[in-house]
């Protein structure tokens, strides 16, 4: 608050989100993958950002997790000096002794990075983020949506399914 006026202050990261990053990269190499390494940082620093909030307590100390709810690669912004954010923080939830179940037919987060137990009781935990992380660095490594169907309800079909190649059968360049 100054003079009165409430305002929030974030930081401003000058780079791209991990979306255009890619599109970027398959634009100029007809590629939209990113070499083994550069995804491994990427999810490394995604996995400390939510460790990060995962862990949070509140202001009495007590643990207090914020669950982002919505891992994908539009909520992930790559610095132009290599530093890895995580934003969008929008339909985070902080997790209570009494969790409750996101309503029927409104489901936070896009269906295709979602963990199947979120799809089916709507509940979120650091566990369904970080299932999200593994689904965004699955599309990272193969340059490929993993789940993505036709429309919402293939693509929430496809995730309950789970069914997951080996990125290295989508990707020659990595190693099995």
């Amino acid at each position: 608050e100054v003079d009165g006026e409430l305002f929030m202050a974030m930081e401003y990261v000058r780079g791209l989100d991990l979306l255009r990053l890619l599109r970027a990269s398959a634009a100029q190499t007809g590629d939209a993958s990113l070499p083994p390494l550069v995804a491994a940082y990427v999810g490394r620093e995604v996995c400390r950002g939510l460790g990060h909030a995962h862990e949070h307590l509140d202001e009495n100390g007590a643990p207090r997790p914020i669950i982002h709810r919505d891992i994908s690669p539009q909520n992930v912004m790559v610095s132009f000096d290599g530093q890895i954010k995580v934003v969008d923080f929008g339909i985070a939830k902080a997790v209570t002794a009494f969790q409750e179940a996101t309503m029927t037919g409104s489901l936070k987060g896009k269906f295709g990075y979602m963990a199947p137990e979120q799809i089916d009781t709507g509940i979120c935990t650091a566990q369904t983020d970080l299932f999200s992380v593994g689904v965004m660095l699955h599309e990272v490594l193969t340059g490929r949506r993993l789940f993505k169907g036709q429309t919402d309800y293939e693509t929430m079909t496809r995730v309950k399914s789970a069914e997951v190649p080996a990125p290295s059968q989508l990707n020659p360049t990595i190693a099995g």
